[in-house]
């Protein structure tokens, strides 16, 4: 898969998750990691290989809307990452699975340790709408592990945007 720009990633994992956590179906992530243009090739590798480390079904890089021809772009932005579910069903979402939330934690804890000016966030896609999920850029990675394993209880709420309060240990509506 390219995002335009020329160069070509590798777009998915073998690794599955085991069957037994399958209620509901767990969906594949697609990572958008952009702007792209300021995206290095070793970035993409440490996000990639932390998902792989975590056992997350890729199945590809999503670009931002609009980044056709980005190489002949200035490079303006500094990039964020974005871990994007999709869900075709609220109630499969609302069943977010525990471990799904751990293979989270765990690839968003490993990426903030390797690339700590990244910003990292989640996008949950149920029925047309999102739900967008954001940590601080001075969560550390125990904090987003905790976050994440934290994301089904703010799923059954209306789609929005949500930070992480470690503190409270909780998702607060922004």
């Amino acid at each position: 898969m390219s995002d335009g720009s020329g160069n070509s990633w590798r777009t998915s994992t073998a690794e599955r998750l085991p069957d037994t956590a399958m209620t509901p179906a767990i969906p594949s992530i697609t990572l958008q990691l952009a702007p792209s243009a300021r995206v290095t090739e070793d970035m993409r590798r440490v996000v990639l290989k932390a998902v792989e480390d975590a056992g997350l079904e890729f199945s590809g890089w999503v670009p931002l809307q609009g980044e056709a021809n980005i190489a002949k772009r200035p490079r303006v932005a500094q990039p964020s990452l974005s871990l994007i579910f999709s869900w075709s069903r609220v109630q499969a979402a609302e069943q977010f699975p525990p471990e799904l939330g751990l293979r989270v934690g765990n690839a968003l804890a490993g990426i903030r340790g390797l690339v700590p000016a990244l910003p990292v966030g989640i996008n949950v896609e149920v029925d047309n709408t999102v739900r967008w999920f954001s940590f601080r850029p001075s969560d550390s990675p125990d904090a987003i592990r905790r976050g994440a394993s934290a994301l089904g209880s703010a799923l059954a709420n209306d789609s929005g945007a949500y930070g992480w309060d470690d503190d409270a240990r909780q998702w607060i509506t922004l």
